[in-house]
């Protein structure tokens, strides 16, 4: 089973490496940009040993999504083929990563001045698009990243 699952993950990794690097620039998530982070903060119910036992699982799914689907292309602390992740929570509100994740070239498309200076800032290279991923996958992604930059 362990083999199974290493190799899947293993082709998915390739496929996303060799989707990147027909892109390959150097990217970076610290624009200077007029979009702010108006991102709605999920709120927990109760706190409880049952909330720290889901943010633990949030970033554990996170980890692994992260790893199938970003690593690839994306470092936390330093560039890659994308830019670093490392704050990006900070930066972009929740709407906007959803939106930029399952399809950066619709937001580019739109106007958004973020996005057109991101596109900009890496030579016009496009961010494999990822509508597969659902809110709850991308918040876990997020969990993670926010874990890994120091930030929980």
């Amino acid at each position: 089973m362990k083999k199974i699952l290493w190799t899947g993950t293993t082709a998915v990794l390739l496929g996303l490496l060799a989707a990147c690097g027909s892109n390959s620039s150097n990217q970076s998530a610290g624009t200077s940009s007029p979009v702010s982070n108006a991102s709605s903060a999920t709120t927990a119910t109760s706190p409880s040993a049952s909330t720290a036992s889901s943010a633990g699982s949030a970033v554990e799914k996170g980890q692994e999504l992260f790893q199938a689907n970003c690593s690839a292309c994306h470092r936390i602390h330093e560039k890659l083929i994308g830019p670093p992740l490392a704050g990006v929570t900070k930066i972009r509100s929740k709407q906007w990563l959803y939106n930029w994740i399952r399809n950066s070239q619709a937001v580019i498309n739109s106007g958004d001045t973020a996005a057109i200076n991101l596109y900009k800032e890496y030579n016009q290279v496009q961010m494999t698009p990822f509508p597969q991923l659902s809110n709850e996958d991308i918040d876990n992604i997020l969990a993670y990243i926010d874990a890994q930059s120091g930030q929980q």
